[in-house]
């Protein structure tokens, strides 16, 4: 994990450990876990929020880094993560009346 690590914090290669890179990689675990159980579970409104908040919290957290830390490029590796966390919370926000009743 630490060679994409820097690649998505390029502008600091640096202050990327084998540390931050393993705390990184089990964030992207956990967050894959949550999302795989809201989607299978999309009506349970406790889920559904905990999922959009870690979508919201990856998205100011890539914010933060591109403008505030200057340890990410945009565009760069960063756009991927960026763009699934935009796009879901715009996502979650329009359909939610439809999953929680």
């Amino acid at each position: 994990p630490l060679g994409m690590t820097r690649k998505i914090y390029s502008q600091q290669p640096a202050q990327v450990t084998p540390l931050t890179s393993h705390v990184f990689a089990a964030w992207t675990a956990l967050s894959a876990v949550l999302r795989y159980k809201c989607a299978f579970n999309m009506g349970n409104e406790l889920v559904y929020d905990i999922t959009f908040w870690s979508y919201v919290i990856a998205g100011a957290h890539f914010v933060l880094e591109i403008v505030a830390f200057k340890t990410a490029k945009f565009p760069g590796a960063v756009i991927s993560t960026f763009c699934v966390a935009v796009t879901s919370i715009l996502w979650m926000i329009h359909d939610r009346d439809v999953y929680i009743h």
